[in-house]
């Protein structure tokens, strides 16, 4: 293995990280799961804390169970406090060393380090990766990665020489991912494509590409060989579904997609992942579920995929990176398949092609070399082609990485260049109605519902720029509209109640609140909004027991203790 022009390679990893995400030091938090993981997260406002280390390794009420991010939150908390850029130039830290180790990686497989570093270099700056790097909330792609392709890196060492020794630095480096990210479950497919290119270990298989190594094996062997690694992922699966049920949003969709539409959907979105690859366009940072899928796109991408699976499989023995590289990005890029999903599951997200990719950019790479090389003549091409590349694709993310300034920029982008943007524009209305932008607010939330009616959460914001908006009653008819849509959710029975208080509906105010007891006892809010009800209502030995409890269960409750203290004694 060459590693002499490795430190030079890490200059200019370093440099290209540099140009296209130096722009994100002066980047905010966004109001789109930045909150969730940062600023509206008290175990991680808290810093790096043995009490926060007991949050991130228990099951939390964020998501799916991945402690290692929220430990890397906490510690960029410790280490930056709320400095938005700061925390921005640590996720472009970790994208930097990703880029490092997919050059270490590529070129302890192949011996290569001009088209290893080639590859690396389009990692480092290609546009798709750019959700990756500048969204804070991604983190956790960033880390899963890094101990992703370190043990790739390390399982190249060990296929040269096969020991226990040797193997246990990959299960630990695969442990950690999974820690990161549950998508890590697909590398032990991912090192048996290795297997066959460039390691060269299947028998009849190509040779090796790179000098050294063991032995070809039998099929059975090589897979035998993965199965700790299967264990993991098995293990992984299992702690995936068992948190995903117990995470507080999920899909709040009347009914998810059904699974023919999915299926069609992972065929399209897999066309169109492949066509950001070589023509980068319309990057935003949710794309909308589609309603159904064109039959003619739907034939046009299965034809593309199948053509293309063929053909590579046809040049498997002379040109084996192609099928490598076009299987690696099925095999990786599976988990966020959406046959199988939790959440606001998008059409496709530019965020899940971080790893798949890597497949499709070496299989270009060495692609484009190979064919070069049939022209002595142009000894400079590759170099001249390739940093030609890089150049056009670092001024595209470079454009990219200002879309992420601050969650206003990052809504209007994914407006203008996506369709039907429920999750665009409903974020951009809260953002507006945060500014005072009232009228602005129920425009983008108004739009918002008529593209997705069967979601709560959009009548629910649609009814709050009403209740700024000063109009009531049509707040109160949007908050339930919401509980039609999803009965028994605990704040917007609470939004009802405020909207019938100002109404001065009290009975209906107090049916709300005696909704919301019933499923949050414990809530002090709950408590003080038909305490408030009862009082209306003259009713205040029942008002005073409501809103004793709030002080109870808050006892900085001001404003349960000032309505408290309001109430006519007993017997005046």
């Amino acid at each position: 293995m060459k590693t002499g022009t490795s430190p030079r390679i890490f200059a200019l990893l370093a440099l290209l990280v540099a140009a296209v995400y130096g722009r994100t030091l002066k980047n905010g938090f966004v109001s789109f799961d930045d909150v969730g993981y940062v600023l509206g997260n008290p175990h991680v406002m808290a810093g790096l804390t043995w009490e926060g280390v007991r949050y991130a390794f228990g099951f939390t009420d964020a998501s799916y169970w991945h402690p290692l991010p929220f430990l890397s939150h906490m510690a960029d908390v410790s280490l930056f406090g709320l400095n938005p850029g700061l925390h921005h130039l640590a996720s472009a830290f970790f994208h930097f060393v990703n880029a490092c180790l997919f050059y270490l990686a590529l070129l302890a497989l192949t011996g290569k380090p001009g088209r290893s570093a080639a590859a690396a270099a389009i990692f480092a700056v290609h546009p798709v990766n750019v959700d990756s790097v500048a969204w804070i909330a991604e983190r956790k792609n960033l880390l899963s990665t890094l101990f992703f392709l370190a043990a790739v890196l390390s399982y190249a060492r060990y296929a040269r020489k096969p020991s226990i020794l040797r193997y246990l630095p990959v299960f630990l480096l695969m442990l950690l991912g999974l820690l990161s990210k549950p998508t890590v479950v697909t590398l032990p497919a991912a090192l048996l494509l290795l297997d066959w290119w460039p390691l060269g270990r299947f028998k009849n298989g190509p040779p090796r590409a790179a000098d050294g190594g063991s032995r070809p094996a039998r099929l059975s062997l090589l897979l035998a060989e993965k199965i700790p690694l299967a264990a993991l992922s098995a293990a992984s699966a299992v702690l995936t579904i068992v948190s995903t049920r117990k995470a507080v949003f999920e899909a709040s969709v009347s009914t998810g997609p059904p699974l023919l539409l999915r299926m069609e959907n992972f065929v399209v979105s897999c066309a169109r992942y492949l066509e950001n690859a070589f023509w980068p366009r319309d990057l935003a940072f949710f794309h909308p579920y589609p309603s159904r899928v064109p039959a003619g796109q739907l034939a046009a991408c299965a034809a593309l995929l199948s053509i293309m699976l063929m053909v590579f499989y046809g040049l498997r023995k002379s040109r084996p990176y192609l099928i490598v590289g076009f299987l690696w990005f099925l095999a990786v890029l599976s988990p966020m398949s959406g046959i199988v999903q939790s959440g606001l599951w998008p059409a496709y997200a530019d965020r899940f092609a971080y790893v798949p990719l890597l497949g499709i950019f070496t299989a270009v790479v060495w692609l484009a070399a190979d064919f070069l090389q049939s022209f002595p003549r142009a000894r400079k091409a590759p170099a001249t082609l390739a940093a030609l590349v890089i150049l056009l694709l670092a001024c595209a993310a470079f454009v990219q990485a200002s879309c992420w300034k601050d969650s206003k920029t990052l809504y209007t982008h994914a407006i203008t260049v996506t369709r039907n943007n429920f999750v665009a524009h409903t974020n951009l209305g809260i953002v507006l109605l945060d500014e005072g932008d009232v009228d602005g607010a129920l425009a983008h939330c108004a739009a918002a519902f008529r593209m997705k009616p069967g979601f709560d959460e959009l009548a629910v914001n649609l009814g709050n720029a009403w209740f700024r908006k000063g109009d009531l009653k049509r707040a109160a008819e949007c908050y339930e509209k919401a509980l039609e849509i999803r009965p028994g959710r605990v704040r917007t029975l609470l939004n009802l109640a405020a909207a019938e208080n100002g109404l001065k509906n009290y009975p209906e105010m107090e049916r709300a609140a005696a909704a919301a007891l019933a499923l949050a006892p414990s809530d002090p809010e709950v408590r003080y909004a038909l305490g408030l009800a009862l009082a209306a209502q003259g009713r205040f030995p029942e008002a005073r027991f409501q809103l004793s409890e709030a002080l109870r269960i808050a006892p900085s409750f001001t404003a349960a203790a000032r309505t408290l203290a309001s109430l006519p004694r007993e017997g005046a």
